[in-house]
């Protein structure tokens, strides 16, 4: 049984997050303060941040994922025990790369998804996942054909052939067909769930989250360490010079962290980029999100 769906254009998709954070430690420890108070992406909108006495300072802020506003289609739509779901998208322009995603809202469920040509025949398949939070990995990646039409169809995973059914196989009995043995059992397909499909046309660049921000207020000629405390999958730190060039970058420690190290310039003012690890250019080259904790100090030579 096969269900037709359309899909429907972007008007505006947004991942921003918000950390709304203003917590104090214990009295011997420096109060968290959160950097992203406001828009600081841009070198030029940077955050200024006054360090205490000690040129001591904990920062918490947030690193968001690309903003996927480039998506051309997006539909939802929910998989139903032996159904297929068919989708045609037509006047897609021909040769541009085709970048298909498909992310299921429960852990629990499992699909199967095939990019088909006008002649129903499948071109590539792919399997949808889980995801709380926009995921970077394309289900499918391909070309749009000269014609500009795709079709796409859904099933529940174990339906490759896409035909609502599974087939069961005893795979250690010897089979002498040079086709391949027969099913000893056929099902309709069990997955039930809702998913999301969303299409990405063209040689678009996926942008992360930087944050830019300069501490003032420190001593001239002494040494600084900025130190990543917490992020699940690793930051880039980078050191800027008053331009808005970059002087040094952040180095991954045995200690599992990254860090940055440097001397204080006369203007007693450091400027910081901080962006994901794969990011080595602090140009949003990057795909993850979550809170980041830094800690900053500084000594005497």
């Amino acid at each position: 049984m096969q269900s037709l769906f359309s899909f429907s254009q972007l008007s505006n998709i947004s991942l921003a997050l918000a950390i709304l954070l203003g917590l104090t430690l214990s009295a011997n420890a420096q109060t968290l303060q959160n950097i992203d108070a406001a828009p600081n992406d841009r070198f030029s909108d940077r955050i200024t941040i006054e360090a205490d006495e000690a040129g001591a300072i904990r920062l918490v802020g947030q690193l968001d994922a690309p903003d996927p506003s480039e998506f051309i289609y997006e539909t939802t739509a929910t998989l139903i025990p032996g159904q297929v779901d068919t989708f045609t998208i037509s006047d897609l322009p021909p040769s541009q790369p085709l970048l298909i995603f498909m992310e299921m809202e429960s852990d629990q469920a499992t699909a199967v998804l095939g990019l088909y040509d006008t002649d129903d025949n499948l071109v590539t398949l792919g399997y949808g996942y889980y995801s709380s939070a926009f995921n970077p990995y394309p289900t499918v990646i391909n070309a749009v054909p000269a014609s500009g039409t795709i079709q796409l169809k859904v099933s529940g995973q174990g339906d490759d052939n896409f035909d609502g059914n599974i087939e069961y196989y005893d795979y250690y009995t010897y089979c002498e067909n040079p086709e391949g043995c027969e099913p000893f059992a056929v099902a309709p397909h069990g997955q039930t769930g809702e998913y999301t499909i969303s299409m990405l046309v063209g040689h678009a660049e996926t942008q992360g989250d930087i944050d830019f921000f300069t501490i003032s207020g420190l001593t001239p000629g002494h040494v600084f360490t900025v130190a990543e405390s917490a992020f699940e999958y690793g930051l880039k730190i980078g050191w800027m010079a008053d331009d808005g060039t970059v002087i040094a970058r952040s180095s991954y420690l045995e200690t599992g962290r990254e860090q940055l190290g440097g001397i204080v310039p006369a203007s007693g003012e450091v400027h910081l980029v901080v962006t994901a690890y794969e990011d080595y250019d602090f140009q949003g080259g990057h795909t993850l999100s979550g809170d980041y904790l830094l800690e900053v100090e500084t000594r005497p030579q």
